[in-house]
């Protein structure tokens, strides 16, 4: 073999590896001193307060380099790239590109600055920029995927401040006092509600349709229960007696109201409660009495604080009889109306048996009849002492 032959085949050689080379380096995307792609990567951002006050709406991004020596927008450091949207809105990144190639980047909230009542979208976007040279000159595409590999046409983040549901064991639930007041044969079972006036409202557990129902045996006490709130307003409830058929009973008609209003303090909604009578009146229970009569059609019902039990229009003194306890006492302590019914005033108390009335009622009588007696004696007294003084006088004369 000749040297001549050699070394011809070894400048061959190296001449297509050079060849090779040069095309590699074109097709890997060099260009020209001064030539570059730009592309815009735009995020949107949807903030929803559900509060009635104003609360933080900045939240916090961050694009995060997945691959060493990817171009950065300007302000990155370390391969990170931080940066802040408020309210609903949307802002751009622009990144510039030098050279061909695949670029992957990754985009998601800082969750680290969050506190209660916010949420944000947990969503983590997969970015790739596709940069390539055509005809001398770069160009680029982006491809934007969601966590789940998903092709997205947007970069887009919702987030939500929302405060904490109410606590039920701070509310205050107070209870249903039930006084039955006469001499009934056996306990009875007597019912009461509690009624929201917007059927959406929140109620405590064992609700139907927007009405809670308990149940007393005689007289006692129960109490509705609690509940949470998840929406600030405010929120009326209505707590009733029911009427029955039960023989001998007068049902008290009174209405209490539970007004609820509900505000976010700190990221938890409070609840701030009243309670009134019918007559607006702050009360500290739902007090409810009935009324006994055993000789009484019973059934019916009172107004306001008030317990009626009629005998019918036009009632003779046998009717009026019929609504006297047993004790020989009226029901009411009235004088019956003209349609021959008898009622209890506003006045009565809500709490106690009418039995101590009429203990008090027959004290005061006796009191006032040992007064009187007692003047008549001191006044016949005087006129006979009187009376022998004269008489003295005159056997002087």
């Amino acid at each position: 073999m000749n040297v001549r032959r050699i070394v011809p085949d070894k400048m061959k050689s190296m001449l297509c590896l050079l060849f090779t080379f040069l095309l590699t380096m074109a097709c890997s995307g060099d260009v020209d001193a001064g030539e570059t792609a730009e592309v815009t990567l735009w995020v949107e951002q949807v903030f929803i307060n559900n509060s009635s006050r104003d609360v933080n709406n900045v939240f916090a991004y961050e694009l995060v380099s997945l691959d060493k020596g990817n171009p950065m927008p300007l302000g990155a450091s370390g391969g990170t790239y931080s940066f802040k949207q408020a309210g609903t809105s949307s802002g751009s990144i622009p990144i510039t590109f030098t050279n061909a190639g695949i670029y992957q980047y990754e985009m998601s909230a800082n969750t680290l600055t969050y506190t209660n009542g916010y949420s944000y979208d947990p969503q983590a976007y997969k970015i790739m920029v596709f940069v390539k040279m055509t005809d001398g000159k770069l160009s680029a595409q982006i491809v934007v995927k969601t966590s789940s590999g998903d092709k997205s046409d947007s970069i887009s983040f919702k987030n939500t401040y929302t405060p904490l549901a109410s606590d039920p064991e701070l509310m205050e639930d107070l209870p249903v006092q039930k006084t039955v007041s006469g001499s009934p044969s056996g306990p009875r079972d007597f019912t009461f509600t509690l009624t929201s006036r917007d059927t959406a409202a929140p109620m405590p557990k064992g609700s139907i349709n927007g009405v809670k129902t308990v149940t007393i045996v005689g007289s006692g006490e129960a109490q509705f229960g609690t509940w949470a709130y998840t929406a600030e307003g405010t929120y009326y409830y209505d707590i009733t007696e029911v009427s029955s058929s039960n023989t001998g009973y007068t049902y008290d008609q009174s209405v209490y109201t539970i007004t609820d209003v509900v505000k976010d303090t700190d990221g938890r909604l409070v609840v701030t409660r009243t309670v009134t009578n019918e007559w607006n009146k702050l009360v500290g229970s739902f007090i409810f009495i009935n009324k006994y009569n055993k000789r009484g059609n019973g059934g019916g019902g009172g107004g306001k604080g008030n317990v009626t039990s009629t005998t019918g229009t036009g009632a003779t003194e046998a009717g009026i009889e019929d609504n006297i306890l047993n004790d020989g006492s009226i029901i009411d302590g009235k004088d019956a109306q003209n349609d021959g019914s008898i009622s209890v005033g506003g006045n009565v108390p809500k709490v106690g048996d009418d039995v101590r009335i009429e203990w008090y009622t027959k004290i005061f009588c006796l009191g006032a009849v040992s007064t009187a007696g007692c003047i008549i004696y001191l006044i016949c007294y005087g006129c006979t002492k009187k009376r022998k003084k004269h008489d003295m006088a005159a056997g002087y004369e």
